[in-house]
C-alpha cells in the first residue's frame, strides 16, 4: 500500500511529531458494537483538525502489546454497481512515511472469507489508516496492521464483523468515523 497523503493530511516527520508530544493519561473509553466487541473511535479527518483529540486517545490506551490491530473504516466510494459486495484490504507488505512504517497483515480468517478483496489501490484511496499510522508505528511497531474498508452494511459484513470479534480478546479495534456524517456507520 503507497502512502498517499503525508504532507497534506498529516505533517511529514508526523512520527517525531508524536513522540514529542506523547503525555501519559490513565484510560480512554472503549465503546462496544452491537457484536459486543470492544473499539476505539479515532478521527475521520485531517491532523489540522484533530491532532488533539488523537493525542488524547493514544495517550489513555493501556494496552501496549496487541497481538494484532484493527482499523476498520468506510469506503467513501461505495459499493460498485452490478458487482457483488466486497470489503477491501490491502495486500500483505507495510505502509511506510518519511519516519514511520506499520506492517500491514490481514488474518486469514478474513482473507479467506468470500467477500474480501486485496486491493493496494482501493486502500491506498482512503486516508484513514493514514492518519493514525504514526501514532500506531510510534506505540505499536511490532503489531501487524488489518486494515478494513467497507462500503456499506450488509450480511456479508456482519460475517466480517463476527470474525472480527473472535479475535478481539488480543487485538486493538479501530473505527475511523466522523462525528457529523457517521460514514463508518456500517462498522458498528
Amino acid at each position: 500500500m503507497k502512502n498517499a497523503c503525508e504532507g497534506v493530511m498529516y505533517p511529514k516527520d508526523a512520527a517525531a511529531l508524536v513522540k514529542a508530544s506523547y503525555k501519559s493519561a490513565t484510560s480512554y473509553p472503549q465503546q462496544s458494537a452491537p457484536n459486543n466487541c470492544k473499539y476505539i473511535k479515532v478521527p475521520h479527518k485531517s491532523w489540522t483538525l484533530c491532532k488533539g483529540e488523537l493525542e488524547r486517545i493514544f495517550a489513555g490506551l493501556q494496552d501496549k502489546s496487541p497481538k494484532r490491530i484493527f482499523v476498520l473504516a468506510p469506503l467513501h466510494k461505495g459499493p460498485i454497481i452490478g458487482e457483488r459486495f466486497a470489503a477491501y484490504t490491502p495486500c500483505k507488505g507495510c505502509l511506510k512515511g518519511s519516519d514511520w512504517e506499520i506492517p500491514l497483515e490481514t488474518p486469514c480468517e478474513i482473507t479467506s472469507l468470500g467477500c474480501i478483496e486485496q486491493s493496494d489501490d482501493v486502500c491506498t484511496e482512503e486516508h484513514s489508516l493514514e492518519i493514525i499510522a504514526p501514532y500506531l508505528a510510534v506505540l505499536y511497531p511490532n503489531s501487524p496492521v488489518a486494515y478494513l474498508l467497507a462500503p456499506e452494511n450488509n450480511a456479508n459484513l456482519e460475517e466480517i464483523k463476527q470474525t472480527i470479534g473472535r479475535m478481539a480478546c488480543d487485538s486493538l479495534i479501530f473505527v475511523s468515523d466522523d462525528e457529523e456524517t457517521h460514514c463508518a456507520s456500517m462498522w458498528y
